[in-house]
């Protein structure tokens, strides 16, 4: 891989990590971001960026810059569907922790609904972005230069089996379970 997508890395690796930072301010102050804020940082602090780097390594090859451009809102909307997948399956381990990370508590709270209305208003989130990645997919796809749309399916593909297998894993994990004291 070239230079530069090892400098991207590193710099999305760094940027992943800092969140941290910025989410344990946040929790201390129990401070819930609005929707539109947490889905950005989001796509940061669930190491999706570098996680997507590691996609184009290791799936598509090195994707040309206007190539990674035009996927960039796949990419969103791929990280988009895992947290709203990952925060209804953890709403409840992560509401008795006090971490106010999470699309239900953010929906709940903008929105002035219940925490069952804001689960359901996450998953119609996630669903809504399933169907803007293959509106987006078609609409990418055939904009790209030929020599680039068989890497671009590639990148796709990777993205649409990471929403599957993250959703299967979220269904049997014991991750988000909530302990008993």
């Amino acid at each position: 891989m070239s230079p530069d997508w090892r400098l991207r890395l590193l710099n999305n690796l760094r940027d992943y990590l800092s969140a941290y930072v910025t989410e344990a301010y946040y929790r201390r102050l129990n401070v819930v971001l609005p929707v539109e804020n947490l889905l950005v940082h989001r796509r940061v602090c669930m190491a999706m960026e570098p996680s997507f780097d590691f996609i184009e390594r290791v799936a598509s090859g090195e994707l040309a810059d206007d190539a990674r451009r035009a996927l960039r809102p796949l990419a969103d909307c791929t990280s988009d569907v895992l947290g709203a997948v990952n925060d209804v399956a953890s709403y409840a381990r992560e509401a008795s922790h006090g971490d106010v990370h999470n699309l239900v508590m953010a929906f709940s709270r903008e929105k002035g609904v219940t925490v069952t209305e804001a689960a359901q208003a996450t998953v119609e989130f996630g669903n809504r972005r399933i169907r803007d990645l293959e509106f987006l997919t078609e609409q990418i796809h055939a904009h790209l230069p030929p020599d680039q749309r068989s890497m671009a399916e590639k990148f796709t593909e990777n993205c649409r089996t990471w929403i599957r297998g993250y959703y299967e894993w979220a269904l049997i994990t014991h991750r988000f379970l909530v302990a008993d004291h």
